[in-house]
C-alpha cells in the first residue's frame, strides 16, 4: 500500500512538472524570457531530483531486515584507540583482516566496538559466527557448519542450497558481492574454519579473532594481522575508574596500584577485579590485593572465570607444547632464552616455543627472548603441580642450575635461581651462584639483591669458609641498606667464622666503619686497629686502613700522607678498584681540611676508575661526594648537574 501511494505521488508530482514546463515555455517567447528561462532551469532541475529521490529502494536480497549480529558487550571500552585506527587503515581494501591475542585480553571486544563504529561502510548488514575454536562445551565449527551459519543468517533455504563445501562458500561470495557486509569470525583456531567465508572482492570484510596467529591467512590470503596488548597502567587505572568511580581508586591509591600491577593489564582480570569490588563493597582495597591470585579471579560462568578462560588455551596445545608450559612456572625470572627452555625440557625446545608463541601462551619479546604473563605463570604452576611428579620437577630445575652455572653470568636469571635452588635444597649450586652474583651485584649497587641471594645461601653453605664469605657479603649488603643491627649480627660472624686474613680484615673495617656510623667511635677504633694487626696484609688495605682511623681522631692532615703512599702501592699493584677506593679517601681529607679544588679533583679521578671498570656503585657513591665538594666551593650550578647525574644513575 505505501509503495502505491509513493507511485501515485510521484506520478502527481511528475505531471505538475509537465504542465508548469509548457506554460514557462510559451512564455518563454514573449517579454519575460530570462526569468522564464532561469523557472524552468529550477524545474528542470527539480524533475531529475524527483527522478531519483523518489525512486523505489532495491529490496534487500532474500528479506528486507539488515542484519545487526553483533553480541553485546562491555560499554567501556578503554585505551584502544590505536588500535582502531590500525583496524579503519588494515581494512581499507582488505576482504579479510585478523585480530589477535592473549586469552582475556579483549579481542572480541575490540572486534564488536570497531563493528559497531563502521557499521555504515556495511549497509549490507553484519554477521556474527562464534566459531568455538576454544570452547570446552562444544566442538569447534567445521568449516562446512561455518558456511551454513552464515548462508542461515542470509536467510537462505537449505532446501535451495548447492551441494559441498566450495559450492556453498562460492554462494556466500556471491551473496557478499551484492552487499556490503560485515562478518565477524569469533575464535577462530586455524584458517580452515575461516577461508570459505573470505569474500570475494572488496566492499565485504571478514573480520576474525583467534588466540593463534594464523600465519596461513597472512601469507595466502594477505590477511592484515592486528595484536592486541595488553593495557598500558594508565588505561588499567580508567579501565577501574570508569566501573568503580575515581572515588574507589583515590580512597587508597597504594593497594589500588597494586591491584593494577598484579593484573598487569590483562583487560579480564580488572573486569573481575572491579566485578568483585563492586559487589563487596566492604573489602577494602588492600583486601582485595591481598588475595588477588588466579584462584579468586572466578565468576559464576565461565566466560568469566580466568582460570577457565586460561584453561581453553592449555588445553588446544599438544602434550609436547603442555609440558613445557608447565615446567614453565620453575623457571623464577620474568624472561627465558630458548636454551633455558631446552634446560628445562631436556630436548629441543623448538616446535613447543613455536607453538606456545603461536598461541600467545607466551610471547617472544625480543629476538630469542621470552616472557609470560603473571597470571599464566601461575597458571602454569598449578597445571606442573597437578601433572609434574616431583622428581620430574627436580630434575628439569638441576637442568635449568647446571645450565646457568655453565654459560655467562646472566643477573637476571642468577639471582632469583639463587632463591629457587636454596628453596629445593640444591646446597652447591645455591652457594656457587651466590658467590658468582656477588661481584656485580657489588659494581651495580643492587644491595637488596644481594642480601637476598646471600641471605638464601648462607644456611645452606657447605664449610665454614663458604660461610664466612656469604655473611661477610649479607652484613655488607645490609649496612648499605641501613640495617645496621642485622649489619653489625652478620660481620662479627663472618670475622669468626674466617681463616682467611683478607677476609677478616675486610669484616673488621666494616665493623669499624658500622661502628662510626651508630656514633660508637671507640669500637670503631677497636675494630680498625684489630684490623691492622693482621698478619699477610694488603699494603694498599693497611695504608688505608690507618689512614682511616687517623680520620676518625680527627688527624686528617696525617691521614692524607698515609692515603697518598695507599694510591702509590695500588698504582703499583695496577690494582684500579684500590684506586678508586684511595682517591674517595683522599677526596674526603680534602675536603675536611677545606681544601675544595684538592677534593674536587679526587672525586673525579675516582669517578674515572669506577667508570673504567663498571663499578656503578662506586661512581654512585663518588658522584654523591662530587657534588658536596661542588657546594662546599660555592659551585652550586655544577653541584645542582652532579646530583642530576647521580639520580639518573642510580634510577638506571
Amino acid at each position: 500500500m505505501a509503495g502505491g501511494m509513493r507511485r501515485g505521488w510521484r506520478a502527481g508530482l511528475s505531471t505538475a512538472l509537465a504542465l508548469c514546463t509548457g506554460l514557462l515555455a510559451n512564455v518563454f517567447t514573449r517579454d519575460w524570457a530570462w526569468p522564464a528561462a532561469a523557472a524552468l532551469a529550477v524545474f528542470g532541475v527539480g524533475w531529475v531530483a524527483l527522478e531519483i529521490l523518489w525512486r523505489p529502494a532495491e529490496p534487500a536480497p532474500h528479506g528486507s531486515a539488515v542484519l545487526r549480529q553483533m553480541p553485546a558487550c562491555a560499554p567501556d571500552l578503554v585505551g584502544r584507540e590505536a588500535e582502531f585506527t590500525a583496524l579503519d587503515r588494515m581494512t581499507v581494501a582488505a576482504s579479510v583482516c585478523v585480530i589477535i591475542g592473549t586469552a582475556g585480553v579483549g579481542k572480541t571486544s575490540l572486534a564488536v566496538h570497531w563493528a559497531r563504529r563502521v557499521a555504515g561502510r556495511f549497509p549490507g548488514g553484519q554477521l556474527y559466527i562464534n566459531l568455538r575454536g576454544f570452547d570446552p562445551a562444544a566442538a569447534a565449527l567445521t568449516p562446512a557448519q561455518a558456511v551454513n551459519t552464515a548462508l542461515a543468517s542470509l536467510r537462505l533455504p537449505a532446501e535451495g542450497l548447492p551441494d559441498g563445501l566450495d559450492a556453498r562458500a562460492a554462494l556466500f561470495r556471491t551473496m557478499a558481492a551484492q552487499r556490503r557486509l560485515l562478518v565477524l569470525l569469533d575464535n577462530a583456531n586455524e584458517a580452515a574454519q575461516v577461508r570459505p567465508l573470505i569474500p570475494g572482492l572488496p566492499g565485504s570484510l571478514a573480520l576474525v579473532t583467534s588466540r593463534y596467529r594464523l600465519d596461513s591467512l597472512a601469507a595466502v590470503d594477505a590477511a592484515p594481522t592486528l595484536t592486541v596488548r595488553l593495557l598500558p597502567a594508565d588505561d588499567a587505572r580508567r579501565l577501574l575508574a570508569r566501573r568503580l568511580g575515581p572515588a574507589w581508586l583515590a580512597a587508597d591509591r597504594p593497594a589500588a596500584e597494586g591491584i593494577i600491577r598484579r593484573c598487569q593489564g590483562l583487560p579480564l582480570a580488572l573486569a573481575i577485579v572491579a566485578a568483585q569490588a563492586a559487589a563487596r563493597p566492604s573489602l577494602t582495597r588492600a583486601a582485595l590485593g591481598e588475595q588477588l591470585r588466579l584462584a579468586t579471579l572466578v565468576g559464576d560462568e565461565p566466560v568469566g572465570d580466568l582460570r577457565a578462560v586460561l584453561s581453553w588455551s592449555y588445553h588446544a596445545l599438544s602434550p609436547g607444547a603442555a609440558r613445557l608450559f608447565r615446567l614453565l612456572s620453575l623457571h623464577p625470572a620474568p624472561t627465558a632464552t630458548a636454551a633455558e627452555f631446552g634446560a628445562l625440557g631436556g630436548n629441543d625446545p623448538s616446535p613447543a616455543l613455536t607453538e606456545l608463541t603461536r598461541a600467545h601462551v607466551i610471547e617472544e619479546i625480543a629476538p630469542d627472548r621470552y616472557a609470560c604473563h603473571d597470571l599464566w605463570r601461575e597458571y602454569s604452576a598449578e597445571m606442573a603441580a597437578a601433572s609434574e611428579p616431583p622428581h620430574e620437577r627436580r630434575a628439569a630445575l638441576g637442568r635449568l642450575l647446571a645450565h646457568a652455572l655453565a654459560g655467562p653470568a646472566d643477573l637476571t636469571l642468577l639471582v632469583p635461581l639463587v632463591q629457587r635452588a636454596a628453596a629445593a635444597g640444591f646446597a652447591a649450586e645455591a652457594q656457587q651462584l651466590a658467590r658468582t652474583v656477588e661481584a656485580p651485584l657489588r659494581l651495580l649497587g643492587h644491595w637488596d639483591e644481594l642480601a637476598d641471594a646471600a641471605g638464601a645461601a648462607v644456611g645452606l653453605a657447605l664449610d665454614p669458609e663458604a660461610e664466612a664469605g656469604l655473611r661477610y657479603a649479607l652484613a655488607e649488603a645490609r649496612h648499605r641498606l641501613g640495617d645496621y643491627t642485622e649489619a653489625e649480627k652478620q660481620g662479627r660472624r663472618a670475622a669468626a667464622l674466617t681463616a682467611s686474613s683478607q677476609l677478616r680484615f675486610a669484616a673488621l673495617m666494616l665493623l669499624a666503619r658500622i661502628h662510626a656510623a651508630t656514633g660508637h667511635h671507640e669500637q670503631a677504633l677497636t675494630a680498625a686497629n684489630n684490623a691492622i694487626q693482621l698478619e699477610t696484609l694488603n699494603p694498599v688495605d693497611q695504608f688505608n686502613a690507618i689512614g682511616w682511623i687517623l680520620s676518625t681522631e680527627g688527624r686528617p692532615e696525617d691521614a692524607l700522607s698515609l692515603f697518598r703512599d695507599a694510591l702509590a702501592a695500588a698504582e703499583l699493584r695496577g690494582d684500579r678498584m684500590a684506586r678508586a677506593i684511595t682517591l674517595h679517601n683522599i677526596g674526603d681529607a680534602h675536603l675536611t681540611c677545606g681544601r675544595h679544588r684538592d677534593a674536587i679533583t679526587a672525586f673525579q679521578a675516582g669517578i674515572t676508575e669506577c667508570r673504567a671498570i663498571r663499578d656503578r656503585d662506586g661512581e654512585i657513591v663518588l658522584l654523591e661526594r662530587l657534588a658536596a665538594a661542588y657546594d662546599a666551593a660555592g659551585q652550586q650550578r655544577r653541584a645542582r648537574r652532579t646530583r642530576e647525574t647521580w639520580t639518573a644513575l642510580r634510577r638506571s
